[in-house]
C-alpha cells in the first residue's frame, strides 16, 4: 500500500530535482506536513526512498492497467502495458534507484522495486489469462519486471519492437 504522504506532490518533486538532490525539508513541504512529521513517520531518508519506490511503481502499473483494456488478445494486452511500465519506469524510477549511494542501498531499492512489481505484474498477467497457475503468472511477471528494470537503469538505445516480439514468444 502506498503512504498517503508520498503524495503527487512529492513525485514530481523527486522526478523535477531526481532524488540525490531533494532535502527532507522539501519533501516535507511537498507532502504538506513538518520535517519532523516525515522523520517520525519514516524514521530516515532511505524509508522514504522506498515509500517513493512503492509509489511510483503503483503510478506505472495504474498506466498499464489503463491501456490494456483496449486489446482482445492476452498478448497484445500484455505487450501494451510492458512498453507502458518500460516508458513510465524508465522516466521515473531510474532516478531513485541509481541515486543510492551505497551499493547495498542500491541493491535493497532494486531488490523492493522487483518484489513489488512482480507482485503487480502477476496480478496483471492473472487478470488477463486467469486460467494460468499462480506459479507460471509469477515466473513472467518475475522475468517481465527484471527486464523493466534492467531497460530503466540501461535503456538500449532502440528498443523497437523487441518487447512485443519478446512477449508474444511467452503464448500467453
Amino acid at each position: 500500500m502506498t503512504d498517503a504522504l508520498i503524495t503527487s506532490d512529492v513525485v514530481e518533486l523527486v522526478r523535477a530535482r531526481g532524488w540525490a538532490r531533494v532535502t527532507m525539508g522539501a519533501l516535507a513541504r511537498a507532502a504538506g506536513v513538518s520535517r519532523q512529521t516525515l522523520y517520525n513517520r519514516f524514521g530516515s531518508r532511505e524509508s522514504v526512498a522506498e515509500a517513493y519506490v512503492v509509489r511510483e511503481i503503483d503510478l506505472a502499473f495504474d498506466a498499464a492497467f489503463t491501456v490494456v483494456g483496449a486489446y482482445e488478445d492476452p498478448t497484445d494486452a500484455l505487450a501494451a502495458a510492458v512498453d507502458v511500465l518500460l516508458a513510465q519506469v524508465a522516466r521515473s524510477l531510474a532516478g531513485a534507484l541509481s541515486a543510492a549511494s551505497e551499493p547495498d542501498r542500491f541493491i535493497a531499492l532494486t531488490s523492493l522495486t522487483l518484489a513489488h512489481g512482480v507482485e503487480r505484474l502477476a496480478d496483471l498477467v492473472g487478470w488477463l489469462r486467469a486460467d494460468l497457475p499462480v506459479a507460471d503468472r509469477r515466473a513472467v511477471a518475475d522475468v517481465l519486471c527484471r527486464l523493466i528494470v534492467s531497460n530503466a537503469m540501461v535503456p538500449p538505445e532502440d528498443r523497437g519492437d523487441a518487447v512485443a516480439a519478446m512477449v508474444s514468444r511467452l503464448q500467453l
